[in-house]
């Protein structure tokens, strides 16, 4: 197609011999700026009504077709106005942001999480520095941030790079870190017990609690030296100077608590969905209960109902859990039935997931989704996201893990290998694992493979042959579980995937969350091989 611009007057009886269409006028950015201020400006009036639109988002599409949530003016400020990490005035400037502070941003500010945190911090006057998982690390050294706000994916990386540091130490040095880390970890432990933040039906005893603080008071000459001599090294890698990690998206592995914990860094984690603006709950600093998601937010009322006859559940009973409160939506564009079909009688959004709320402490525990939720042959049910935020923490065979076996007699997992780690157990040929690694590239969650797709797929195919390779995965996801699982929730197949779940394959969202359905459609016939 030509576009004919501006021609000379001598050209334009060419133009119409040449049956061209008239000339399309182009102007530069002075000249438009002229010819618009030479006219009287005009504006249209901004709403004053909080509860007129303030913003469209999207769901991520997780399980199914992505739908527009319609957010209020009163939906973002009930964020803004009492969002806090501390229930303390006098501990604000400790753990709140302040004017000054820096938050370094790796989310998509245009998902609500980060949205939501950004529009309560800038209300504070901080400075916001937005980075990517390239520049990530070398952000957090130039801008030395008070605040992250991260999914736990982004955390588990952290963690597992510090891991890998370690691992590489040799001689004193390697002893010295893990005297340290159990010292350290037998600490943060016994300050839990002793001020009464642990998950149990029943709140630690006078006895146990004084015991406990007796423990941590012992312990904390070795763990500051500890913490002088291991992990204010860490922390200098996160910049130094950071008050809290805020984290939210997806469930927070407990291996990560205890981690961040150790470094003397608070995570406030926080939960929430779209159509919530998003915050329903979170953690404080005083009460940092680490497995749970916190108290509800102000004015905000969360209910745990039978998941069949919605029925209220009383506390510490799991169930579905429902919410409302001024931070909910509107509804969603163009879609009055799904719209009604996510409210009780009530007014009570159903969230989708699965919790408990606990009798003593009033925190939320999420315990899973309910369509997520894997029915086994014999009927009993399991809660795939715990397990695999537990994998995933803690074997270092595995990168990435997705629970499967609808149906069938036992569990099964989709298991992204870390290839280097396999060549370091003796189980592949370390040239074949740096080969792996360059087909992967550096960039591969957000934008997927570097290399041949078909190159990769050779190799999975040998890997998947190699029966010593699955038995050292099922013998090191059974360790990485513990005693703490049922057996029913132990997992007895597995089946290997090479090219990780990623955001350019379509099979994680923004905030790195699995797409369930889509990964299972993706590899059925390897699901169906794998109990064969």
């Amino acid at each position: 197609t030509f576009l004919p611009l501006s021609l000379p007057p001598s050209l334009l009886p060419l133009a119409e011999l040449a049956n061209l269409p008239p000339p399309t006028q182009v102007l530069t950015f002075d000249e438009a700026l002229s010819a618009s201020l030479a006219r009287p400006l005009t504006f249209r009036p901004v709403p004053k009504d909080v509860r007129s639109v303030a913003t469209l988002v999207y769901t991520s599409g997780t399980t199914n077709k992505p739908k527009g949530v319609v957010l209020r003016h009163s939906n973002l400020l009930h964020q803004v106005n009492y969002n806090s990490f501390t229930d303390s005035p006098s501990k604000e400037p400790a753990y709140n942001p302040v004017l000054g502070d820096v938050l370094v941003s790796v989310l998509p500010c245009w998902h609500i999480f980060e949205r939501t945190a950004e529009y309560w911090m800038f209300s504070k006057g901080i400075h916001v520095v937005y980075s990517n998982v390239k520049n990530f690390k070398a952000d957090l050294a130039k801008h030395q941030p008070q605040f992250i706000v991260a999914v736990p994916r982004l955390l588990e990386t952290i963690y597992r790079g510090v891991l890998q540091k370690f691992a590489a130490e040799k001689g004193a040095k390697k002893k010295i870190i893990e005297f340290f880390t159990r010292v350290g970890s037998a600490w943060v432990k016994a300050w839990r017990v002793a001020r009464g933040l642990v998950l149990r039906s029943r709140a630690p005893n006078p006895i146990e609690r004084l015991l406990a603080l007796v423990l941590a008071l012992v312990l904390s000459p070795l763990a500051a030296v500890g913490d002088k001599l291991v992990w204010s090294k860490v922390r200098a890698g996160l910049g130094g100077r950071i008050k809290v990690l805020v984290a939210g998206g997806s469930s927070m592995p407990l291996v990560l608590e205890d981690f961040f914990e150790l470094l003397r860094t608070p995570v406030i984690v926080g939960y929430g969905m779209t159509e919530t603006s998003p915050v329903i709950t979170n953690r404080v600093a005083e009460k940092n209960l680490a497995g749970s998601v916190g108290r509800t937010a102000r004015d905000t009322e969360v209910k745990i109902v039978d998941p069949e006859s919605g029925a209220r559940l009383p506390e510490g009973q799991p169930g579905l859990v429902l919410m409302r409160g001024p931070q909910m939506m509107a509804g969603y564009k163009s879609n009055a039935e799904a719209s009604k079909a996510v409210l009780d009688q009530e007014g009570f959004l159903d969230t989708g997931d699965l919790g408990r709320i606990h009798p003593l402490t009033k925190h939320l525990i999420i315990t899973g989704r309910a369509k997520d939720t894997i029915v086994l042959s014999n009927g009993e049910n399991v809660e795939p996201q715990p397990i695999e935020d537990v994998v995933c923490a803690n074997s270092a065979l595995v990168d990435q893990v997705m629970c499967v076996g609808q149906d069938e007699k036992v569990l099964g997992m989709l298991v992204v290998p870390n290839v280097r780690a396999l060549a370091r157990a003796g189980l592949v040929d370390r040239g074949l694992a740096e080969r792996v690694a360059e087909l992967l590239g550096g960039q591969v969650l957000t934008n997927g493979i570097a290399g041949s797709r078909a190159e990769l797929e050779e190799v999975e195919a040998s890997l998947r042959e190699k029966k010593e390779v699955k038995k050292a995965l099922l013998a090191d996801i059974a360790r990485a579980m513990g005693k703490s699982f049922r057996e029913t929730e132990r997992v007895g197949a597995v089946e290997v995937v090479l090219e990780p779940f990623n955001m350019a394959n379509g099979f994680l969202t923004q905030t790195l969350k699995v797409k369930r359905n889509v990964v299972s459609g993706h590899y059925a016939q390897e699901i169906e091989q794998m109990y064969r």
